[in-house]
């Protein structure tokens, strides 16, 4: 049993996406959060808890002010940076205090074709105005602004400003921060700024958070694994919240068809098929999809909008995310340059008809079974 002590879940904001099961309504349990939108945290992000909780204190003004100037959250994908920022630009927006009522929160490409725009539209002032003269500026997915110059030189000045007005900037970045070192695409000027800041990694779950958030969710799936096969489950299997989520979530709807509950070794299983999916690489995912569908790879990555193709391009976006673990924005990159958020919406499309619809959960199961037969041979 893991020391529930070393185990806290940071009261944050977080967006909950509801379920019915055999007619109870529950909570789905997104990124790194818990039923009641918290985030999962072990001794493994100790220094995470420590900078959200100062961020989070809400008792004054005064109380916020740090010399950090620059926060940066940085780790592998899943290991939930965006809900964790989203919460703390919630706090903060809903804390009710003066200094706290400009407050921003953007994706860094959405941030960027704001900037573009502005500067198309002549309003490039305005763009200024408003970032600049915000108490707290929270930018996600800092990676997306590799190659982006004039917006990373604007961004560059707008965290400068902040700074002198006694104002915070917190981002985050898939990865890690020293890797922009003298890296192509990025102004040395800005990495030094992020650097000179409070660089907070977020490691991968440990075993004990593993533990307690499979509880949680067999609970909620109302599935009964004896305490000891779990425990060993959450120390064998090295996974996201969101994988291990995923990979039950899987298990459950599959047999749930035959009304009934999966097995412990089913469970066991599902989780074992996710510890491979740094094994899956891109291309296999796409040419076994594309093979499934009867089209061509290529097609995938076309511009073609036909019904069949539309649904092979998001049944390999889901499988891309899971068996992989890439983030929206690089599978966006990989698949034709296609923009993050109709990456996001092929996957929570594909995730949402898993629920419902046992056409697609069979398809899903078919190619993962070639890639797995595949990677045998």
């Amino acid at each position: 049993m893991p020391n529930k002590k070393q185990v806290r879940i940071l009261p944050l904001s977080g967006r909950q996406m509801e379920y019915k099961i055999d007619g109870a309504r529950g909570v789905f349990l997104p990124c790194a959060t818990a039923g009641n939108g918290g985030f999962w945290i072990g001794t493994e992000n100790k220094l995470v808890e420590t900078v959200v909780l100062h961020l989070l204190n809400t008792n004054s003004d005064d109380d916020i002010k740090t010399d950090w100037g620059v926060v940066l959250f940085y780790g592998l994908s899943g290991t939930g940076k965006t809900h964790l920022l989203r919460g703390i630009f919630q706090a903060w927006k809903s804390s009710g205090l003066p200094k706290r009522k400009h407050v921003f929160f953007a994706n860094a490409s959405d941030y960027a074709r704001e900037f573009f725009n502005s500067i198309e539209t002549h309003t490039t002032q305005d763009f200024r105005d408003k970032y600049r003269k915000a108490s707290l500026l929270v930018i996600d997915n800092l990676q997306e602004l590799s190659g982006k110059e004039a917006v990373q030189t604007e961004l560059l000045y707008n965290i400068e400003t902040l700074i002198e007005n006694g104002n915070l900037f917190v981002t985050s970045l898939t990865g890690f921060p020293e890797s922009l070192v003298h890296k192509s695409g990025w102004s040395e000027r800005l990495v030094t700024r992020l650097m000179a800041g409070l660089t907070v990694p977020l490691n991968l779950p440990g075993a004990d958070v593993r533990e307690l958030f499979l509880r949680e969710v067999c609970a909620a799936f109302r599935i009964t694994i004896d305490a000891m096969l779990l425990r060993k489950m959450a120390e064998k299997h090295n996974l996201t919240l969101p994988m291990l989520y995923g990979r039950i979530a899987q298990a459950y709807f599959d047999t749930n068809s035959e009304n009934k509950k999966p097995t412990a070794a089913q469970i066991d299983a599902a989780l074992r098929s996710g510890d491979k999916r740094n094994q899956v690489s891109f291309d296999a995912i796409i040419k076994q999809t594309a093979k499934h569908y009867a089209i061509k790879p290529s097609i995938i990555k076309s511009r073609s909008r036909n019904s069949r193709t539309a649904e092979a391009r998001a049944t390999a976006v889901y499988l891309i995310r899971t068996l992989i673990g890439i983030n929206f924005t690089e599978i966006g990159k990989k698949l034709g340059n296609r923009d993050h958020k109709t990456i996001s919406y092929y996957f929570n499309t594909t995730e949402k008809r898993l629920i419902t619809d046992p056409t697609i959960r069979k398809t899903i199961r078919e190619i993962e079974s070639q890639l797995e037969k595949s990677e045998g041979d």
